[in-house]
């Protein structure tokens, strides 16, 4: 996972090894207060005042070295809308990721090839 900000755009990138797999972006219903994901249990608190969740699934956590996040798995900033992105699961295959946001808005969603990432977008105006 990896956080940017340019211009009118605060943006969120998960980067993956051979393909992007399957993936589901939702609003969270309690805002910054999350449940935890598979395997972690336990609530999470982000920073911001609107919360989404991505999951993503079909990841192959049988061969080693596993899932790697090279930026870390909780990451913050203090960017216009997008102020935190923390991993809070990960298992048998599918990551929960929670995003803690200023605002509500709607994420502009695409994925790059060569490497695989899915890049989410949340406009700053």
């Amino acid at each position: 996972m990896h956080i940017d900000t340019t211009g009118r755009l605060d943006t969120l990138t998960v980067q993956f090894d051979s393909a992007i797999t399957h993936y589901q972006l939702s609003e969270n219903s309690t805002g910054v207060q999350f449940s935890g994901g598979g395997g972690k249990g336990g609530s999470f608190r982000l920073a911001g005042s609107f919360g989404v969740r991505l999951d993503i699934s079909n990841l192959n956590w049988t061969v080693q070295p596993g899932d790697q996040y090279p930026h870390g798995t909780d990451l913050t900033q203090s960017a216009p809308v997008l102020r935190e992105a923390r991993q809070i699961g990960d298992f048998e295959g599918i990551a929960n990721i929670a995003i803690g946001l200023t605002r509500g808005v709607c994420p502009l969603v695409s994925t790059l090839s060569d490497p695989p990432r899915l890049v989410i977008q949340f406009a700053t105006s």
